[in-house]
């Protein structure tokens, strides 16, 4: 976190199919919930009031690992903020000196 506070909601790939509703594996949103976590359809989505995370503020200066499969729903809490996210991975192919 570079400047201002965010409310960060991580949820388990374990609720993926308990509550989350995914959009289908090759949709535009692959890997993105259908359900809008803030103004959830209860009607739509019944399961999402099962699912549970953890929250936490990030403030200035702080670090927040978020493994891969884990969904992340942000909230800024202050007028202004932006952070710096690194998203690593394994398996890539070797780009060429033309790409790079």
């Amino acid at each position: 976190q570079i400047i201002g506070r965010r409310r960060v909601l991580l949820v388990s790939p374990e609720q993926s199919y308990k509550g989350m509703y995914p959009y289908p594996v090759s949709h535009p949103y692959d890997g993105y919930a259908m359900v809008d976590l803030d103004d959830a359809d209860y009607s739509r989505f019944p399961n999402i009031t099962k699912v549970r995370g953890q929250a936490c503020v990030v403030e200035p200066g702080d670090v927040l690992f978020v493994p891969d499969g884990w969904w992340r729903h942000e909230h800024g809490l202050s007028g202004e903020h932006a952070h710096v996210e690194l998203r690593m991975g394994m398996g890539g192919r070797a780009r060429t000196a033309a790409a790079a």
